[in-house]
C-alpha cells in the first residue's frame, strides 16, 4: 500500500514597477512554488513566467546571471541589499 503525500505550495506576489512592468506587460505576477523559495529561485521562476527577452535583458546581467545593479528588489518592503 502506498501513501500519497501532498506538497504544499506557496503563492508569491511580485510587483513590477517602471520599465520592468512595461517589458513584462503587467504590474504584478503571481508565482507558485514551495515555501521557502530562495530569491534566486523566485527570479528564475519569474523569468519563465514572464517569458519575454526584453524583460530578462532589463533584469539580469548576462555576464554574471545576477540581477543588474540598477534593479531594486524589495522583500516585504525591505531592500534586499540591506540583508
Amino acid at each position: 500500500m502506498s501513501e500519497t503525500g501532498t506538497v504544499s505550495l506557496a503563492d508569491y506576489k511580485v510587483k513590477l514597477i517602471g520599465v520592468l512592468a512595461s517589458a513584462a506587460g503587467r504590474r504584478e505576477v503571481g508565482i507558485e512554488g514551495p515555501p521557502g523559495l530562495t530569491l534566486s529561485e523566485l527570479i528564475s521562476r519569474l523569468l519563465v513566467q514572464v517569458n519575454k527577452s526584453q524583460f530578462a535583458d532589463l533584469l539580469i546581467d548576462s555576464a554574471t546571471n545576477n540581477p543588474l545593479p540598477n534593479v531594486i528588489i524589495l522583500l516585504n518592503d525591505q531592500d534586499c541589499n540591506l540583508f
